[in-house]
């Protein structure tokens, strides 16, 4: 049987228009309720005196935060600006960064690559919908609408993070992985990593199905990406590269050892649970870094390579994006939009499992998880009464990580070896 696909070019179009499965219209419409309760409790506490809005209010602020950072480009400054601050990403971040910046207008060239992106994602899921029975209006409006009513999106493009492109190049790579263009996908994920750097696990993916030919691309892509960003940036490699990983590191642990309302609020890393722990035990929290790092080591490789490489695509892919997206010190809400894919994978699941009248025990209540995590961190944070949107979408995560490991969510099983493989 063939695999779900994405753009769906291994399914043939069908005479027959089907009904959106039950399922995905119970997700639209708690989509439009969630979209308009956080609207009314936006209003209600705005009539209460109560301005508790921990977002940016420089709207952009990301995007134009290192133009005065890039006058010192090609020299040694450029990672200890004297009057700016430093560039808190890996060297092909910043290279994408100095992309926009060449631009004559940095914020119209951000907006039309992330129009052309949204445009050419909503158009993928569109017309693998149709390939499945769905009706071109249907399949129009149903992700159309749940793009415009999922906070990830919009809060994305108004914070104008680099994570747009990182998004795009891990978002065309799991494309190009569910059709079996493995090299592809490898190159697209190596971009992906040398944005930022925890889609490096998407590189397990392809351990997991012994193809050890573009896992070794993927390294070697990764590589030679960072090592040209570091060349170009200058003023030599090893400046640029102990530059960077200064001030990468550097900026994780300040912002990563901060707890305060924003923090408990917008940033969905599960540190945050180790913090409160570090609180409790009268330590600092960066002391737990390193166990930190060891246990959820310790619990992907095991989870990932003893049971969730023997399940269908659409778990493997929830598994490494909510786990990517959980670990970083310094996670905030922007960063769920790699969700996406994952979520798009099990639309066409659901679809599938419709046309074959399959029974996908769990699927629906796996498909409910994603509604508070595509929802707005405020309207999950009350303060008052000690409800924080980044702790809950932090469990929420970690709770979809453990369901990937469980029943299919898929109808193709795509294991990681011919043994096991459909």
């Amino acid at each position: 049987m063939a695999q779900p696909d994405v753009i769906g070019n291994n399914q043939s179009s069908t005479d027959a228009t089907l009904p959106l499965p039950a399922s995905l219209r119970r997700f639209w419409i708690a989509t439009a309720a969630v979209f308009a309760l956080t609207w009314i409790t936006a209003q209600v506490r705005y009539w209460m005196g109560l301005r508790y809005n921990p977002f940016t209010q420089y709207p952009f602020s990301d995007l134009y935060e290192y133009i005065a950072t890039f006058r010192y480009v090609h020299t040694a400054a450029f990672f200890h600006p004297p009057d700016a601050p430093a560039v808190a990403y890996p060297p092909f971040g910043a290279v994408l960064y100095r992309i926009c910046y060449l631009t004559p207008h940095p914020l119209v060239f951000y907006f039309l690559i992330a129009a052309a992106w949204l445009g050419a994602g909503v158009w993928m899921l569109r017309r693998a919908m149709m390939q499945r029975g769905i009706s071109a209006l249907t399949a129009t409006l149903f992700p159309l609408s749940i793009a415009a009513l999922s906070f990830p999106i919009p809060a994305l493009i108004e914070r104008g993070n680099i994570e747009l492109f990182l998004w795009i190049f891990a978002s065309l790579g799991v494309v190009a992985f569910v059709r079996g263009r493995n090299n592809l996908a490898a190159v697209l994920w190596a971009l992906a990593a040398a944005t930022k750097l925890y889609p490096v696990l998407f590189f397990a993916l392809f351990l997991a199905r012994k193809k050890y030919g573009a896992f070794a691309l993927s390294i070697a892509a990764f590589i030679a990406v960072s090592w040209l960003s570091m060349f170009w940036l200058g003023p030599s490699i090893s400046l640029a590269f102990h530059g960077s990983l200064h001030n990468i590191f550097g900026f994780q642990g300040t912002r990563g050892n901060e707890f305060n309302l924003h923090e408990l609020s917008a940033n969905h890393s599960l540190f945050q649970y180790a913090k409160i722990l570090a609180i409790i035990l009268g330590v600092d929290s960066g002391r737990l870094t390193i166990y930190y790092y060891a246990l959820f080591a310790v619990i992907f490789a095991v989870m990932f390579f003893r049971k969730i490489v023997h399940r269908p695509v659409e778990n493997q892919i929830l598994a490494i994006t909510s786990f990517m997206i959980m670990i970083p010190p310094v996670a905030y809400f922007y960063s769920i939009v790699e969700l996406f894919p994952a979520w798009a994978l099990l639309v066409l699941a659901a679809l599938d499992a419709e046309r074959a009248q399959v029974k996908l025990n769990g699927f629906e209540t796996t498909l409910r998880l994603f509604l508070p995590l595509f929802a707005s961190f405020v309207f999950l944070t009350y303060p008052s009464v000690f409800i924080y949107g980044g702790l809950i979408q932090g469990l929420l995560l970690l709770i979809l990580f453990a369901r990937s490991a469980e029943a299919p969510l898929g109808v193709a099983p795509t294991t990681s070896s011919a043994k096991t493989a459909r």
